[in-house]
């Protein structure tokens, strides 16, 4: 349970970039504004936290439909403990397919279990345009906010 808990604020701190001195280049802006940094800590904090939630309820949903297709594709009535052990018993591989879906971790969430999920609302091919532009714009976001992390130092110190 520790781990685990470790795990949830290691995530926090890389998603909001705190090791990487992002928030604290933005905090240098200061000056000029006058915001009140302690409030925008917090709702920058609450709000990517949030945003983490729901997209893993999303994620673990999709995750727990796949593994319900496959099973059912099997025609295993998982609700039936009998047979499921018999499933179990008689095709190991196909219940190592079934359950791998729970298995999935980083990538295969994003290229695999997104796309999957996307595919089953009205105009899947919008929807996928949408969500792998989404992840485009926040590599692209996400490498100009490393380089401003370094411009700023610089400009600070020798500016």
């Amino acid at each position: 349970m520790i781990i685990g808990c470790l795990s949830d604020v290691f995530q926090v701190f890389f998603s909001l970039g705190i090791c990487m001195g992002v928030m604290t280049t933005y905090s240098s802006h200061n000056s000029k504004t006058k915001t009140n940094v302690a409030a925008s800590e917090k709702a920058i904090s609450l709000s990517d936290t949030g945003i983490a939630l729901l997209g893993g309820f999303a994620i673990y949903e999709m995750l727990g439909s796949m593994r319900a297709k496959c099973y059912n594709a099997a025609g295993v009535d998982r609700y039936n403990e009998t047979a499921v052990l018999e499933f179990n018993a008689t095709d190991p591989d196909k219940r190592k397919q079934c359950e791998s879906y729970l298995d999935q971790k980083s990538f295969g969430l994003a290229f695999i279990a997104y796309p999957e999920g996307l595919g089953t609302l009205e105009a899947p091919q919008f929807w996928g345009i949408v969500f792998f532009g989404c992840l485009l714009m926040l590599g692209i976001d996400s490498a100009f906010s490393l380089c401003e992390c370094m411009i700023t130092f610089l400009k600070d110190c020798w500016i």
